[in-house]
């Protein structure tokens, strides 16, 4: 195309075509595109302050973002195998009831909490209520496991 003068002798440059847009209801695919990147722009600026600035003439890689994932878990700690005699020494079992524990073949972290009353009173001999203190006396030999007492 060529340049024209204008009336007051300037040159005007011919008219760019202008590529013809789609003024219709945007697809829901434009739609969740469109909303992608909005959301991609919002969590690159608000990542931008943690990049260092650099010379000019280096290109910038995009930040990484954070990704959502489980929280790690920390490292499985291996604990020492206690005897039945250092659990009924440290939480004043008596031996009238270490007798019983033993009858169980009971070692202290087995899930006694999952013994039947055909166990714990019918083979072992426990009462209610001593059954109750040996599973309190458990529960608090596992929370000293969790915070590491017996490490």
């Amino acid at each position: 195309m060529p340049f024209t003068k204008a009336e007051n002798n300037t040159v005007q440059a011919p008219l760019a075509t202008v590529p013809t847009m789609n003024l219709s209801t945007p697809s829901i695919v434009e739609l969740f595109m469109l909303n992608m990147l909005q959301q991609q722009q919002q969590h690159q600026s608000q990542f931008m302050h943690l990049i260092p600035s650099a010379p000019s003439s280096l290109p910038l890689a995009p930040p990484v973002l954070p990704t959502a994932s489980a929280p790690s878990s920390p490292a499985k700690q291996h604990h020492r195998a206690v005897t039945l005699e250092e659990f009924c020494q440290h939480y004043s079992i008596t031996s009238s009831d270490h007798s019983r524990l033993e009858k169980l073949e009971f070692y202290p972290r087995d899930p006694i909490h999952k013994l039947g009353r055909e166990d714990w009173h019918g083979k072992a001999g426990f009462s209610k209520l001593a059954w109750g203190r040996i599973l309190e006396k458990h529960r608090e030999f596992l929370d000293d496991i969790r915070q590491g007492i017996w490490s």
